[in-house]
């Protein structure tokens, strides 16, 4: 093998390498955010979220509370 296919060579392992490093960190962020939305969702959660909103008065700044 001459010096530029064994640099060619490492350059694509590289680049192969670092898109799976990628695509799994992507794809674990998504399936954390998935996780949160599908606590948030949950109607327990939610109402725990009102009434710490009420005993503590937050909607009396004018600020909102829910997005």
């Amino acid at each position: 093998m001459t010096q530029f296919e064994i640099a060619f060579l490492s350059v694509a392992l590289m680049s192969v390498t670092w898109m799976i490093v990628t695509l799994m960190y992507t794809s674990h962020l998504i399936k954390r955010h998935n996780e949160q939305i599908d606590y948030y969702q949950h109607p327990d959660t939610q109402c725990e979220i009102a009434r710490h909103v009420l005993k503590n008065k937050w909607y009396s700044e004018g600020g909102e509370v829910f997005r």
